[in-house]
């Protein structure tokens, strides 16, 4: 058993076939811990494909503990989306993970923003009293640290009160969104489609308009990628293969890049969508917006009849 799981883990630290290294790296998991422990946080690199760091961090489960959580956490950053959703359930499945969790939030190693509501409602939860006073009064803190953009808001929220022109509005999306986001035909797909927000309340649009960061989905988060060769790309991971990345960004560029060819990747804790998007535009122009998106039929991308909404 003893040279079996040795085997195990030179296999699944080398660049042989797939399905073989998963395999390995279950048997690690169930073998020595010592060995485990140090072998699971280098598998976890950005560079490995995506089934193996996902296959990492399950094996992680009989042997979870403070460090290990640390370990995961340092590499946050350069997690995909994926790697992130996978992240998450083993570091909150655990007092460990969460303890870890509550401390990077307060050291700013990772944001509120980057975890999901249901999540965040967790630590705000708690059963255990000092993690629950520690997350509320983080939380607080990022929230008071958004002031600025609330103050943003507010000064347009007078753009509720006022009848958008939805014709007039679709101008103002050609102008603003249509490097990023798809409607009506028209537009870049790099966002989401703005077909599936036509559901949403006029104050949680001029929210998520103004403040696009408050609650940024995971497929949506800009990562920043440096290769050997010194090359600079951003985008969010449209695409991820054992081998490659695909970094999508505005107008619909792209760039494939090699997981071999990859120094350092990391996330940006933002959305790909920035802040600022309102300079420029009026209160009415954010009221044609709102009625423009809000006319857009949800299920086919259609249009509405041409009509002043509200």
């Amino acid at each position: 058993m003893a040279s079996l799981l040795a085997e195990a883990a030179r296999a699944a630290g080398t660049d042989g076939p797939l399905d073989r290294r998963l395999v390995a790296i279950r048997l690690v998991g169930l073998g020595d811990a010592k060995t485990a422990r140090a072998l699971f946080p280098t598998l976890l690199d950005a560079r490995q494909p995506t089934p193996v760091q996902l296959t990492v961090l399950q094996a992680l489960s009989g042997l979870f503990d403070r460090g290990m959580a640390q370990q995961i956490l340092l590499h946050w950053n350069s997690m995909s989306p994926a790697v992130r959703r996978e992240a998450v359930e083993v570091l909150f499945g655990r007092r460990d993970g969460i303890v870890a969790v509550i401390a990077a939030l307060e050291s700013r190693a990772m944001t509120a923003a980057e975890i999901d509501p249901a999540r965040l409602a967790q630590l705000r939860t708690h059963s255990d009293a000092a993690l629950r006073t520690r997350a509320q009064k983080i939380l607080a803190a990022e929230t008071s640290a958004s002031r600025d953009r609330g103050q943003v808001i507010a000064s347009y929220r007078p753009a509720l009160t006022l009848v958008g022109n939805r014709e007039q509005g679709r101008e103002v999306f050609v102008k603003i969104c249509a490097t990023c986001h798809q409607a009506e035909g028209r537009g870049v797909d790099v966002g989401p489609n703005l077909a599936t927000v036509t559901g949403r309340s006029p104050e949680d649009l001029l929210v998520h308009i103004l403040d696009p960061n408050r609650e940024v989905a995971p497929n949506y988060v800009n990562y920043i990628v440096a290769t050997e060769s010194g090359r600079v790309a951003s985008g969010i991971i449209a695409e991820e293969s054992a081998t490659a990345l695909v970094l999508k960004r505005a107008e619909g560029a792209s760039d494939v890049i090699p997981r071999e060819k990859i120094e350092a990747i990391t996330s940006t804790g933002v959305s790909l969508m920035p802040e600022g998007l309102e300079k420029g535009l009026s209160s009415q122009d954010l009221a044609n917006l709102i009625a423009f998106l809000r006319s857009i039929q949800p299920s086919t991308g259609s249009i509405a009849p041409p009509a002043v909404a509200k």
